[in-house]
């Protein structure tokens, strides 16, 4: 594969460290899923929040897979 479809077709993950930032994590994930490039996974690490940070990433962004 040529060098210029690979970088078309690599899967590209953004790792999102999370701890108490309810106010910002939609805008942050709404930002990289709105990139121009497609080939994405988002890994949201809530590192113990007690805010509501896990739940509007849950309810905002339902195709998503918890590990």
């Amino acid at each position: 594969m040529k060098e210029r479809e690979l970088l078309k077709t690599s899967l590209v993950t953004v790792i999102v460290p999370v701890f108490n930032k309810d106010k910002y994590i939609t805008r942050c994930l709404q930002s990289i899923q709105n990139q121009s490039y497609t080939n994405l996974e988002i890994l949201v690490i809530d590192d113990g929040s007690t805010d509501k940070s896990v739940e509007k990433n849950n309810v905002n962004f339902r195709k998503r897979r918890a590990i």
